[in-house]
């Protein structure tokens, strides 16, 4: 037996992240600022982000964090294939509020709640820390309820795929929960937002 490694062209994660497997469209290319980019600015501010609030994490880091969503992404439309494909649920693509751009993963319309967000997440993480998801999933909250803001709505959807579930033992599992927010806790997380990208210049206020 004879092994020879290779590395494809592109290599990975670009050939996983390349502009035929996108299953949103780019980002604006405007000086528009992001929601999901205003967050981290904001967390490494306060640090809490990914880089300990010193920026620091590599861009090829957070390129292979971006393919195991994109993944997940892709396992989720096929679990939900039926409900695509009736247009019960969808992928927005990018919107604008306020002068924020934000681009949610999924949105539908509940039997129950109406309009809903839903977020995918992948994490590495143990999935114990889900049990605690206002203080250890603040950015992520954050960010949905940004979106629930953007639609007009207080009602969201979470699906994380942890790839190593609890770590004991290190099993793929997916926990999900609903979130319903108070009319107050949106429009407090979007005023938050609006005033870091005001204070860093981004917005006019």
């Amino acid at each position: 037996m004879i092994l020879t490694s290779f590395t494809p062209t592109p290599p990975y994660p670009e050939r996983i992240l390349g502009p035929d497997a996108l299953d949103h469209p780019a980002r604006s290319r405007d000086h528009r600022p992001h929601l999901t980019d205003i967050l981290r600015d904001l967390a490494d501010s306060i640090g809490r982000g990914k880089g300990g609030g010193k920026g620091d994490t590599l861009e090829d880091d957070l390129n292979w964090y971006a393919s195991g969503g994109w993944l997940w992404e892709q396992a989720f439309n096929l679990a939900h294939s039926a409900a695509i494909a009736d247009g019960a649920m969808w992928s927005p693509g990018e919107m604008e509020c306020e002068g924020i751009v934000g681009t949610p993963d999924r949105l539908t319309i509940h039997s129950e709640h109406g309009l809903t967000v839903v977020e995918l997440k992948c994490r590495w993480a143990s999935a114990r820390k889900f049990d605690d998801l206002e203080k250890n999933y603040w950015m992520e909250l954050s960010q949905i309820q940004g979106y629930c803001y953007m639609n007009s709505t207080l009602h969201a959807d979470l699906h994380v795929f942890f790839v190593a579930g609890d770590w004991r033992p290190p099993i793929p599992q997916v926990r999900s929960v609903h979130i319903e927010f108070t009319e107050r806790e949106v429009v407090d997380n979007w005023n938050m937002l609006r005033k870091h990208a005001v204070r860093k210049g981004w917005l006019q206020a």
